[in-house]
């Protein structure tokens, strides 16, 4: 941003230069044009001066220790005054113009300067990028080895049976994504939460369940108990063959 401001600067720095420039040589063109005049109606009127005089009042001979300056002369003098007076007149311009070109001088080295600087930063610029990408494709790479398709399966659950629960939220190490309904135990059984009627559903099922797991057991410590009494078979073979020598009856 300082750099942006200081071309912004500048820019109209320069501008107010080449406008200053333009007055100047305007300036001097109407200078030149004004030398070139006076040259032209220099001489033209002092001649005209000189014979008016001349008509008016003729001048009697007489003899002079000095002589009179020709007209190469007085133009030679009028042009030398014309000179001084342009140059009285123009050396602040000229000293503004010397400044001018001297800051246009530091300016342009300036330029120059923060040309190579802006160089220097757009190469890092395009280094960092290069860097940034290729980061970005080692991440991609590391995240396809290392990552591993995630299945997800929708499930519904109407009612569960839960013997023991802790309170361990290990849903997400099982591969869950969204968990939604509500569980009541406890104290919160029967406690609005669920309806009367489900709860009554609830109750008889759970009557019957332990009908049939009463009854499960019975049957098993029964079959335990006939097993346990239930004489060996060599025994009632050889009561057999002893009542068939007896006399006994035997069907076959």
């Amino acid at each position: 941003m300082l750099i942006m401001k200081d071309l912004d600067i500048i820019k109209q720095k320069i501008e107010f230069l080449e406008k200053q420039l333009k007055k100047l040589n305007t300036f001097e063109v109407q200078i030149k044009r004004l030398a070139n005049l006076e040259k032209q109606l220099g001489p033209l009127s002092v001649l005209k001066e000189h014979l008016n005089k001349e008509k008016n009042h003729p001048i009697p001979e007489r003899t002079y220790s000095r002589k009179q300056p020709s007209f190469e002369e007085w133009e030679k003098r009028i042009l030398a005054k014309i000179e001084q007076h342009i140059v009285s007149k123009l050396e602040p311009y000229y000293r503004h113009l010397t400044d001018v070109e001297k800051r246009l001088s530091h300016l342009e080295t300036s330029l120059s300067d923060l040309e190579k600087q802006m160089k220097t930063h757009s190469s890092q610029l395009n280094e960092l990028r290069e860097e940034t990408g290729h980061m970005k494709q080692r991440q991609n790479m590391n995240e396809k080895s290392t990552s591993q398709p995630v299945i997800f399966q929708e499930i519904n659950i109407d009612k569960i049976l839960l013997d023991k629960y802790e309170l361990n939220n290990n849903i997400a190490q099982l591969g869950i994504k969204d968990l939604s309904g509500s569980l009541n135990i406890g104290t919160t059984y029967e406690k609005g939460i669920i309806p009367p009627e489900l709860a009554e559903e609830w109750k008889e099922k759970m009557e019957k369940l332990k009908q049939t797991h009463d009854s499960s057991y019975q049957e098993e410590d029964y079959a335990k108990m006939t097993s346990e009494n239930k004489p060996p078979c060599g025994k009632t073979l050889s009561e057999g063959a002893s009542n068939g020598q007896n006399g006994g009856e035997f069907d076959a």
